[in-house]
């Protein structure tokens, strides 16, 4: 806003400059501008250049009536090539001759940019003001004076809270200028209609007015320009009158619209649900303002959206580092050339972006609809649809798939993450209206994932460790970006989709992840980041750092604190009641061998050598995850934790597979794969070929029983890889 007080100063003291020399001229004009006789000039009103430079903080009634008497004159006097308009070479020709000192300066250049605002606005041919627009123009000076002021005290000083309160104000005042503005320009001689280089003319204004690079970037406005062209239609960069007029017809609702989005951290929502009925509402009246384009008709390209995308982070990662993995992800998902986004892809990722908002918006009125058995222990697999006054807001096609996805997360998941984004491993379920959103999101985006690089199957739509080795190296820049790359890529494949099948509380062990599994595993993964963060904090309270480049600790004082943060501190028992009563069951020297039986599962480098890792904490925390999560699918009788043996036949199904590639059983020996299962859970180790047989046909089985304790133990077996 103050750039564009600077802006209208100059412009008006340009004005009063070429003004003043017009005040007084005698009857009798001289047929050239080369023998204009000054000496005859008498002032016919006095107005003050500063103040007029104030358009947009005081009231200037007088001076824009004297600087429009003092045009008339100019206009009267001055002889013309074609008195119908001002030409601008004969407007500087007369600066140059009687105002020596302006000129090659800002006043010369300025005057270029008044022409081209007049071009645009008035539809005036190039480089000419009609006189017929001048009086248009003046009212154009009173309109913007009037409710240009009080639009400027408005949002001077706003912040994202007070705009809340200024809103309904802001779209008055702006809809009141708009509605002057385009009631003025209609009124126009229908001339030819010229266009205005956008980006050229933001150029030459920054370099006249001095406008530093913090408060006028261009590249960064060139960056954004597909909007305009997503919006008014016509190249990017390219403005005409028509444009322009109906930019103007469309600025209140899209100056609040723009606003209410830049804004929405100040806003108070009621509830959960208030906000995301106001962000699906952002979008879908967002969308109503699309110029009509055909589908393939390029609206931004690879590199508008790389500059963009680096822009609103902030330049915080290597867009350059990033590119393949987008153009991959581009192909793969959103469909096209990789290098183009047409107004397909455009209506694509918005309809993906309203669709999830919706979702989100749905899931919470439904959830409070049904809050009294949602927030009750058990499963909940019979609930019925029902017809909510808020299910209005949709059409009524999409209402019964909002419904499915709802009753889906409903029946299919057992945990939900609760506001902090943290899992209850416990007994009873417990449901939260934000772990809806949280798996609405997650299985969102790994449905697009893994319908791109997985295939159908038998239990549906799965990714194969093979088809996520093609997803990891495609996105492989975008991972070493974010830091997400694993070193021992292959160990990762294998514990991403062996977890998902086999440790969660859907799996079902056919080799392949599906996306409900694979919704486990990842909110599991994405908990365990916050809860690593926290647990490392404290622990540097009792053991010093050793190696600031993976935060490690040395090992023993590691493992004499683990509990005591985990569960004195952090009060962590809230999130793994179970894993708690089953540690103070077995007594410290049992609970600490288990806690070293879960490094040996889940570190990167087994060795007790080896300092704790940050890395390998967190590989530690979500290893409790997934023994948690298997003891629950497989105690069906709540004996606290205790698989017995019907439990373990039951629970065998599901590992059959893992069992048989793992242990490389050939066709003719996997009918042994049940009894290496049972081997492991009763001696807590591998058995060689001799004690494998032994067992199998002599050992005893019957009474054999899983606790926490040696399933952790032999989840190392499930790990390797062949």
């Amino acid at each position: 806003m103050q750039n564009l007080n600077k802006l209208v100063r100059y412009l008006t003291i340009l004005c009063s400059l070429i003004l003043v020399s017009s005040c007084g001229l005698g009857d009798n004009a001289e047929e050239s501008l080369e023998v204009f006789d000054l000496g005859q000039l008498e002032g016919t009103c006095e107005f003050d250049t500063e103040k007029l430079g104030k358009i947009l903080d005081e009231q200037i009634d007088g001076e824009i009536d004297c600087l429009e008497s003092n045009l008339s004159k100019f206009v009267d006097f001055v002889r013309r090539e074609d008195p119908r308009f001002i030409a601008r070479s004969e407007l500087q020709r007369f600066i140059d001759k009687f105002f020596p000192a302006n000129k090659n300066t800002q006043v010369k250049e300025l005057l270029k940019l008044v022409f081209d605002l007049n071009t645009v606005l008035l539809k005036d041919p190039t480089d000419k003001i009609s006189v017929g627009n001048m009086k248009l123009l003046f009212q154009l000076f009173r309109v913007v004076n009037h409710e240009g002021r009080l639009l400027n005290g408005l949002i001077t000083g706003m912040d994202e809270f007070s705009y809340w309160d200024r809103r309904q104000s802001i779209f008055t005042l702006t809809a009141a200028l708009s509605e002057k503005v385009l009631n003025i320009i209609q009124q126009r001689p229908v001339n030819e209609s010229s266009n205005l280089q956008i980006k050229n003319f933001l150029s030459e204004l920054k370099v006249i007015l001095e406008i530093g690079e913090a408060d006028l970037d261009i590249e960064l406005i060139d960056n954004f320009l597909f909007v305009k062209k997503l919006i008014l239609g016509g190249e990017r960069n390219v403005i005409d009158s028509a444009q322009f007029e109906k930019l103007f017809s469309m600025i209140p609702n899209l100056l609040v619209l723009g606003m209410d989005a830049m804004m929405s951290g100040g806003k108070k929502f009621f509830s959960d649900g208030d906000k995301w009925f106001f962000y699906m509402d952002v979008v879908r009246e967002f969308r109503t303002y699309f110029y009509p384009f055909e589908q393939e008709t390029e609206i931004l390209s690879h590199t508008d959206l790389s500059n963009v995308s680096g822009r609103i982070l902030g330049n915080k990662y290597s867009m350059e580092n990033m590119e393949d993995s987008i153009k991959n992800i581009k192909t793969r998902i959103i469909g096209g050339t990789a290098d183009s986004y047409t107004f397909k892809n455009v209506e694509t990722l918005l309809t993906w972006g309203q669709g999830i908002f919706e979702q989100f918006y749905f899931n919470e009125v439904t959830y409070e609809h049904f809050r009294s058995v949602l927030d009750g222990p058990g499963a909940v697999t019979d609930l019925q649809r029902p017809d909510l006054e808020e299910y209005q807001t949709f059409h009524k096609k999409r209402v019964p798939q909002l419904w499915n996805k709802f009753d889906e997360l409903t029946s299919t998941h057992r945990f939900f993450q609760d506001k902090n984004g943290w899992v209850i491993f416990d007994d009873t379920y417990k449901r939260s209206s934000s772990g809806y959103t949280i798996l609405t999101l997650f299985n969102w985006g790994l449905n697009k994932l893994i319908k791109a690089y997985g295939a159908p199957r038998e239990n549906g739509w799965s990714i194969s460790i093979d088809d996520m080795r093609v997803l990891i190296y495609e996105i492989e820049g975008l991972l070493r970006e974010m830091d997400f790359w694993q070193a021992d890529v292959e160990r990762f494949l294998s514990e991403s989709v062996n977890s998902s099948d086999n440790f969660q509380f859907n799996a079902n062990g056919d080799m392949v992840a599906n996306i409900h599994e694979a919704s486990e595993y990842f909110t599991t993964v994405f908990t365990s980041v916050d809860i690593t963060k926290d647990v490392h904090a404290k622990l540097k309270n009792y053991c010093d750092v050793v190696d600031e480049e993976d935060k490690s600790f040395e090992i023993e004082c590691y493992r004499e604190n683990f509990y005591k943060v985990f569960f004195e501190e952090m009060h962590m028992e809230k999130y793994y009641p179970k894993l708690k009563v089953f540690l103070d069951s077995i007594g410290p020297e049992k609970a600490l061998q288990h806690l070293v039986n879960m490094e040996t599962y889940s570190r990167i480098i087994p060795d007790p050598s080896l300092p704790m890792t940050q890395t390998d904490l967190g590989r530690v925390i979500i290893g409790f995850g997934n023994v948690e999560s298997s003891i629950l699918k497989f105690d069906q009788n709540r004996s606290g934790g205790v698989l017995e043996r019907p439990e373990l036949d039951m629970a065998f199904p599901v590992f059959k597979n893992l069992i048989i590639q793992v242990a490389q059983l050939k066709p003719a020996t996997q009918f042994l794969a049940k009894s290496i299962f049972l081997y492991l859970v009763k001696e807590m180790k591998e058995p060689s070929t001799l004690k494998l047989l032994t067992f199998h046909f002599f050992g005893k089985k019957k009474d054999i029983v899983c606790d926490r304790f040696r399933l952790a133990s032999i989840l190392s077996f499930f790990v390797e890889t062949p």
